[in-house]
Formats: C-alpha cells, sequence, structure tokens
C-alpha cells in the first residue's frame, strides 16, 4: 500500500513543537489542538504516516480516533483495574476473578504485617505496575512503598503517556490480589481483541519449547493471522484449549457494550480468570508486518458515534 512519507523539513519541525509539548503533556487543560498534534507526532513515529483522524482507516488510526473522540464513562469504570471487577463479576460470574485482599488509597495505608506470606500489588490506572511478593522475608516494605508513592501519583496516571482517555477520570488505587504461582511461573493468556462486540483473533503469550517468550496470533479456528507484530512466534504446533468455547462465551458477554476491547484471559489449572480489559491496545503504537493486515483489520471494525 503507497502512503505519502511527510518532507524532512515537516518532519524537523514537528519534532522541535514536539519538544516544546512534551512537559505540558500533565497539564489536564491542555488544548486539544495540542492533543491531537501530539497524537499524530507519536503516530508518525510509530507507523511512517500521517495520522488521518477526520477519515481514519487503518486499524491503529482508529484507535487513535476512540482516544480523541470516544468518551463512555463505563470504559473509565473498566479500565480502572480495580473498579472493573464490578463489571466482570455482573457480567460473567465473581468466579473468574484473581482473589482480592485489600484496597487502598495510598501506600501508607498498608499494614505488610496484616498481610499474608505471599500476594501481588498493583495500581489500578497503570501498566506494569506490579510487586509480586513471593516470600515477605525478602520483600523491602520501604521500597515498596516508594515505587507505590510513585505510581499513584497524578502524573503517573497513563492517560498522559498517549492520551488514553479511559485511564483519564480514574481515582488512583492500591489493589492487593492473592498470588497465583502458576501466574508468576509463566503461564498461558489469550488476549481476545474483539470488534464491536465480537471477537474477531487472539493473541497467545506465553513459552514456546525452548522456553522462549512468544507472542503468537490466530483466528478463532486457531489457525495462524497471516501478520505478527512486535515479539517472536513459536515454531510448534500450539492446539486450540478445550475451555476455548468458554473463553469465547465469556468475551462476548463482556465485549457487547464496546466498539473496540482486548479481553486477557488466564488459563489456569484451577479453571480461568479475566486478567484485565484494554480500550486502546498497544495505544495504536505497534507496527503490524505486513502493514496491509493493519488497513485489513481497520475495515472490519466500526467506529460508533462521538461521545
Amino acid at each position: 500500500m503507497q502512503i505519502k512519507k511527510p518532507s524532512f523539513l515537516r518532519r524537523l519541525s514537528d519534532f522541535i513543537k514536539y519538544i516544546r509539548l512534551r512537559a505540558r503533556r500533565i497539564d489536564e487543560n491542555l488544548p486539544e489542538k495540542d492533543i491531537r498534534f501530539i497524537l499524530g507526532y507519536r503516530f508518525r513515529r510509530a507507523h511512517g504516516y500521517d495520522l488521518n483522524l477526520d477519515n481514519p482507516r487503518s486499524y491503529s488510526e482508529k484507535i487513535q480516533w476512540l482516544k480523541f473522540y470516544y468518551h463512555d464513562s463505563l470504559i473509565t469504570l473498566c479500565a480502572d483495574k480495580y473498579r472493573a471487577r464490578e463489571y466482570i463479576a455482573d457480567a460473567v460470574g465473581p468466579q473468574y476473578l484473581v482473589d482480592l485482599i485489600g484496597v487502598y488509597r495510598s501506600a501508607d495505608e498498608i499494614d505488610f504485617d496484616k498481610l499474608p506470606e505471599q500476594f501481588v500489588l498493583k495500581v489500578n490506572w497503570g501498566c506494569k505496575q506490579n510487586i509480586i511478593c513471593r516470600s515477605k522475608k525478602d520483600l523491602d516494605v520501604a521500597k515498596a512503598r516508594e515505587k507505590l508513592r510513585k505510581w499513584t501519583r497524578p502524573a503517573a496516571n497513563i492517560y498522559f503517556r498517549g492520551f488514553e482517555w479511559g485511564y483519564k477520570n480514574i481515582v488512583p488505587r492500591i489493589i492487593c490480589e492473592k498470588y497465583i504461582p502458576e501466574m508468576d511461573k509463566g503461564g498461558t493468556e489469550y488476549e481476545f481483541f474483539c470488534f464491536n462486540g465480537k471477537p474477531v483473533w487472539i493473541m497467545l503469550r506465553g513459552f514456546d519449547e525452548q522456553g522462549r517468550h512468544i507472542s503468537d496470533e490466530f483466528d478463532l479456528n486457531f489457525k495462524r493471522m497471516p501478520f505478527k507484530k512486535n515479539m517472536g512466534r513459536s515454531t510448534g504446533d500450539i492446539k486450540k484449549p478445550k475451555e476455548f468455547k468458554e473463553m469465547l462465551e465469556l468475551c462476548k458477554k463482556l465485549a457487547e457494550p464496546f466498539p473496540l476491547v482486548r479481553i486477557n484471559i488466564i488459563k489456569l489449572k484451577t479453571g480461568l480468570k479475566i486478567g484485565e480489559l484494554t480500550f486502546t491496545p498497544g495505544s495504536g503504537l505497534l507496527k503490524f508486518h505486513p502493514e496491509e493486515w493493519d488497513f485489513k483489520l481497520g475495515e472490519m471494525l466500526k467506529l460508533p458515534d462521538k461521545i
């Protein structure tokens, strides 16, 4: 697909403007024209062509459109790793949730002496902001508190990284969940990408026969998709899990209200657990190989009315 690339002088000018704006990203009152510019600049850096918010065609462009134009309060609730639990419990049942030990407004509220020997602490509005305690004797409580304070300060809201609107109005909380050794030791996670309430394809994260971390894309017949993104692929056969029908039913129920959502399902020996709901996967900045699949998937995703 032929895509017009911006000139060198245009790229240099935009880089200078982006540097000037970058420090202002944490301003909650940043003008929409500046947000639009930052989205466009980061998009072009990732994909090599100009973002068209007025007539988006690719899947990645449509994610930017959803950030800028689709502000449904249900997304805010479900992007919140704590409040999403109530949505999941109502939609499919509490048995699909990891057991909750506690929830805290700040790091200073946590009484580590009262926590069990093993647990997981995470922030409700972030990404990869987890503290896994496998043994309390090995936990540096002071460092843990400092990390949690850093992760819950206003500027740490993931919204300010890429203007993923669903995170903007989340009230920061720290949640403590049960430690599950199987999840910690390379369990298999199935990420279902759902368009307009229906599962479309799956990204499987796990480990191949050599113990390498892999990411494979499958269609709903569990055949490999003819594209890849940014991680290695496995070489051996990967079989459809026996729980696949159950996974699909969970996704259909959870995805029904949303134009786009990625639903993470973790397969354990004891059953399935819902990991999280993500509404702007990869912030729309992960490059497809071959690129044409970004546009093919974009044709499949129907955008809603603006909210």
